[in-house]
């Protein structure tokens, strides 16, 4: 079978065996793929520092009959996204945004459009210009809006009024139903409080491409209510606590990370 070739970027990285390296990478063109990389941890010249997570790649991949994961031939470095590497918390991000990415795709479906908004993503990391949290509520709405399982944050599941016609600032958000309720339908016991404000940002980052999403400076309050929001969303319908999510929450409770 042919070798074929692709940009990449590495999501996750396992060891196999005593020197090999089994990654799964997210490719412009084929979806999420794995591939295993022969002796990698003991041939520093193998791959010559290529395989570190997040880096961006060009790599050729042969595809063995009738196995998987495919074998990793050759890789070389387009961009290494060293900066991020260099600080904890934006590690932290990173290895969140590729968590939730390689827990809910299958492999070998075109994902072009979750390639180019981690691509974003992890380039805006890099430069370190937006606030983590900030760049975590883009890619978690932008991420939720491509496949198809972004909140209902326009009507109320029960009575049906538009978010713009409910008059109250603070309303309701049903995790088991994916949509929000208005204060006169809501039991209010297992719901999540949702600040309006933060509810038509929200609705607003989903409209709009990433270039102009990463334009909203939103105020703390509202910042401190979206974040809380998603990363109770998120989990919820990837029906597990990512790892990397984990973590955060306790760099935030170690006061390591403000928001």
């Amino acid at each position: 079978m042919n070798s074929f070739s692709c940009q990449a970027i590495i999501i996750r990285s396992i060891q196999y065996g005593d020197s090999d390296l089994i990654i799964n990478f997210l490719t412009d063109n084929m979806g999420k793929i794995s591939a295993i990389a022969k002796y990698a941890k003991k041939s520093i010249k193998r791959f010559q520092g290529a395989l570190e997570l997040f880096n961006k790649l060009n790599i050729i991949i042969k595809p063995v009959k009738n196995k998987n994961p495919l074998i990793l031939q050759e890789a070389s470095i387009i961009q290494p996204f060293e900066n991020i590497r260099s600080s904890i918390i934006h590690t932290a991000y990173a290895s969140y945004f590729a968590e939730i990415i390689n827990s809910w795709l299958e492999e070998k479906y075109d994902q072009k459009a979750t390639y180019d908004l981690l691509n974003n993503i992890l380039e805006e990391l890099d430069k370190g210009e937006i606030n983590p949290i900030i760049i975590s509520i883009l890619f978690q709405m932008h991420f939720l809006t491509i496949t198809g399982i972004k909140p209902n944050l326009l009507t109320c599941i029960k009575c049906k009024r538009h978010i713009d016609d409910i008059k109250e600032l603070e309303i309701f958000f049903n995790l088991k139903k994916g949509s929000i309720i208005c204060p006169n339908c809501s039991k209010k016991s297992d719901n999540i409080v949702l600040i309006k404000k933060s509810i038509k940002e929200l609705n607003w980052i989903s409209n709009v491409d990433f270039e102009t999403a990463k334009r909203i400076r939103p105020s703390h309050e509202t910042t401190i209510n979206a974040i809380n929001f998603l990363e109770n969303f998120l989990p919820y319908y990837l029906e597990k606590q990512p790892k990397s999510l984990i973590f955060i929450k306790n760099l935030r409770k170690n006061k390591q990370l403000k928001i």
